[in-house]
């Protein structure tokens, strides 16, 4: 539940381009409780239990395909946005941020890819990386939501979105299907 309600919230955030809520969300560290009894105290982006998540055995996608499922079983949503499509452009779009900021690591494997099963994610990386590039204020504040300043994004570019790109879809298999990182970020982006 957590889960969803902060991708709903950081595709929301997305949408009304509210970088403070936007930042809140991707650098508070969250209490989580784990099946085991632990406890861990990490931002979003670092919360890897979230992404894989344990009720559907570590699998991740049946849990994407439920957030891009939200819209026609929770009718509350209609509220926020206009159609469904603009929710999964959203949601897509956070996810995408989410996996940049993931990719910053160097260590361990790369985030779930799950903004390649949101409907329009090749739609979604176009106009979240054509906006990166094209408008200097978004850039700043996407860059400042993720803790980085609009110099070190535009200079990492190029090794983050190698690592985002390199993540797999899984389930029974793996895959690097799907929408990836253009690079440079004005490029348009491709589907493998």
């Amino acid at each position: 539940m957590a889960w969803r309600l902060l991708i709903l919230m950081g595709a929301k955030a997305m949408a009304d381009d509210a970088f403070n809520a936007l930042g809140v969300i991707l650098r508070e560290p969250i209490e989580v409780e784990h099946l085991n009894g632990r406890f861990s105290h990490l931002p979003f982006p670092s919360q890897r239990k979230l992404f894989y998540p344990e009720s559907f055995l570590g699998n991740a996608i049946p849990a994407i395909q439920y957030i891009s499922g939200l819209w026609q079983r929770q009718v509350h949503l209609h509220s926020f946005w206009e159609s469904e499509d603009e929710h999964h452009l959203n949601a897509g779009k956070f996810l995408m941020v989410v996996a940049l900021m993931d990719a910053r690591k160097e260590d361990g494997y790369p985030l779930y890819p799950g903004y390649r099963l949101m409907p329009p994610a090749t739609r979604a990386m176009n106009s979240l990386c054509g906006k990166l590039a094209s408008d200097n204020s978004y850039h700043e504040n996407i860059a400042k939501s993720m803790d980085e300043s609009a110099t070190s994004v535009h200079q990492n570019w190029t090794k983050w979105v190698a690592r985002a790109n390199s993540a797999e879809l899984g389930s029974g298999f793996f895959s690097g299907d799907g929408v990836h990182f253009p690079d440079p970020m004005d490029s348009r982006a491709e589907e493998w």
